[in-house]
């Protein structure tokens, strides 16, 4: 929600706000946890890395997680205001998009799929460290890239996404 404020009111790049709060939580994490240390429940972790006839429950809601958002992105008037303030957010307005609303309600989308994967993550090394996951910064922004998507928002398709970031494996 902080991210959808300073987009809003700053008219701040999206990428840049995005970025900014990484390195703002990763400075907050190394405080709060200069080390690696604690541990995950073992029956957490076997049942979070488990899954459903061989396939891990994180692949199965990587693949419902695209197909939902790929539907909402193409077949509904969320999707299509969200890519009209991602491509052009003052033509939106013009056409009577509520910019700030879209831009919250995407913030608060892929806040939640950042927390859960979070939890899969946690889950595969199984102790909390504040240095895991950054490495995967510049391979995600990568992978958007090569998927097609516009950095600055607007276009894109989560399928190629999630293709492009498995050919980085």
């Amino acid at each position: 929600m902080a991210q959808s404020f300073f987009v809003m009111t700053f008219r701040a790049q999206t990428l840049l706000v995005t970025l900014a709060t990484f390195v703002g939580l990763q400075g907050v994490s190394l405080m709060l946890r200069p080390v690696p240390g604690g541990e995950v429940s073992y029956d957490i972790l076997k049942l979070i890395t488990s899954g459903l006839f061989g396939v891990p429950w994180a692949f199965i809601f990587a693949a419902i997680a695209i197909a939902a958002l790929e539907f909402v992105n193409l077949r509904t008037s969320f999707g299509r205001s969200l890519r009209a303030v991602g491509s052009h957010s003052e033509i939106a307005a013009q056409y009577g998009v509520r910019n700030s609303r879209i831009v919250a309600a995407g913030s608060v989308i892929v806040g939640g799929l950042t927390g859960i994967a979070g939890i899969f993550l946690t889950a595969e090394i199984g102790i909390g460290s504040p240095n895991v996951g950054v490495e995967y910064t510049l391979l995600s922004l990568a992978a958007v890239a090569v998927g097609g998507a516009k950095i600055g928002g607007g276009s894109g398709s989560y399928v190629n996404t999630l293709l492009s970031a498995y050919s980085f494996r």
